[in-house]
């Protein structure tokens, strides 16, 4: 996957997402999801690192230098949303490449496919205000539940809403860049939930939507 060609600057905040190639899933098992996770953790890190079959990911969480910030994230069958902040000079474009790359050459091996996996450059949105952060973290949350795969989005595991609310053992994400703005923090699965507010942010991130 080629780096993009735009500057992504750093300490800002962006709304990263892709999809699979003609629309095709890219996570077929429970299997795939946690590689993709554990290549997150592995790639977001800075600097030289042991090789990923040798990388614990329990030993390298938030404390460590990092490339990237991860704020939120979900994987969803045929596509995967993120909330970026870059720590370090094209760091999201390298981690995104050298994510994907890894994932596509694992995915090819395990399913006996050969060429590109992700449809071409990844796509890049500012978010250029709290607000918008906010009403954001909350539609990507909110993708399984408006897809139909969930009644619940707490019971969706792929995603880091689970590390938002306290009941997963996760702890990579800096979820406080958004729940600074809760008090007390639990108070955000009620703006996860409160969709007629949600309805009405929609609109103001509509034009960000994948395409059908």
């Amino acid at each position: 996957m080629p780096y993009r060609k735009e500057a992504l600057e750093n300490d800002y905040f962006y709304h990263i997402f892709n999809r699979g190639v003609e629309k095709r899933d890219i996570y077929l098992e429970n299997k795939d999801y946690i590689r993709f996770i554990n290549l997150i953790k592995y790639y977001r890190i800075l600097g030289p690192k042991i090789r990923f079959s040798l990388f614990n990911p329990q030993t390298h969480l938030i404390g460590d230098s990092t490339i990237v910030e991860v704020v939120a994230y979900c994987l969803m069958p045929n596509h995967f949303h993120f909330i970026l902040k870059q720590s370090r000079e094209k760091g999201i474009s390298r981690f995104i490449s050298d994510v994907c790359n890894s994932y596509t050459r694992y995915f090819n091996l395990r399913y006996d496919r050969v060429g590109p996996l992700f449809q071409g450059n990844f796509k890049a949105i500012l978010i250029d205000s709290e607000e918008y952060l906010l009403h954001l973290s909350r539609y990507i949350h909110l993708n399984p539940h408006n897809a139909y795969m969930v009644s619940d989005p707490k019971l969706y595991q792929w995603s880091s809403l689970s590390e938002y609310i306290g009941v997963s053992n996760e702890s990579f994400c800096r979820k406080e860049e958004v729940l600074s703005s809760f008090s007390p923090t639990n108070t955000y699965l009620s703006f996860i939930n409160d969709y007629r507010n949600y309805a009405m942010s929609l609109k103001s991130i509509n034009h960000l939507l994948l395409e059908d």
